[in-house]
């Protein structure tokens, strides 16, 4: 994603007709707020929800028209405001290109999915990233060589395979590579650990 406009709406995209939205937003922990749903006609949809312990809210699409959430629906703006009458919506703190933003709203779009009706969490926390930590798996076409963005000194870092520490990885500038024996499988879990 561009930060481009940071200071507007954080862009996301995700599969088609979620059975719930999740923002990861580091609201305050169990507080009230209304989430408020715009799609491209200005239709407006508000829910009453509860924030959880990690601040994130969820918005049930059950109560929402039945597959209105499709890819041919265009873009959707999603709001928190703590009442349903105030104008100012509150601050929803995402991750953007590695660094904590914050933004007044949402900008929601679907793509095309099979994988049916699921739960579809948006955004992400900033310790997600290379600073503090990452964890991910390789793809059938990324066996040996990771481009880890946002990596500043490597020397801090330390690469964990599948929970043990390893010292079968390699840095060059924010390319990490593997150099053990055995192949990795798309099923190996990798976690880069900032200290």
């Amino acid at each position: 994603m561009s930060c481009e406009n940071c200071d507007k709406c954080y862009e996301a995209s995700a599969p088609e007709c979620p059975s719930s939205l999740i923002l990861n937003c580091e609201l305050i922990p169990t507080t009230d707020y209304f989430v408020m749903l715009t799609d491209k006609f200005g239709e407006q949809y508000t829910q009453a929800v509860t924030s959880d312990a990690e601040g994130k809210v969820s918005f049930k699409t059950s109560q929402l028209p039945a597959g209105m959430l499709n890819r041919h629906a265009g873009n959707f703006k999603i709001e928190v405001r703590k009442l349903n009458t105030d104008c100012t919506p509150e601050t929803l703190k995402l991750c953007c290109d590695g660094a904590a933003q914050n933004f007044q709203c949402v900008l929601l779009s679907f793509f095309q999915s099979t994988l049916g009706s699921l739960p579809t969490e948006i955004g992400c926390y900033c310790d997600d990233y290379p600073e503090t930590s990452t964890t991910f798996s390789p793809s059938e076409n990324e066996q040996t060589a990771f481009t880890i963005a946002a990596v500043a000194d490597t020397d801090l870092i330390e690469v964990f395979l599948n929970g043990e520490l390893s010292d079968q990885f390699t840095w060059e500038g924010t390319m990490l590579t593997y150099n053990g024996t055995t192949p990795l499988a798309t099923t190996d879990i990798i976690k880069i650990v900032k200290n």
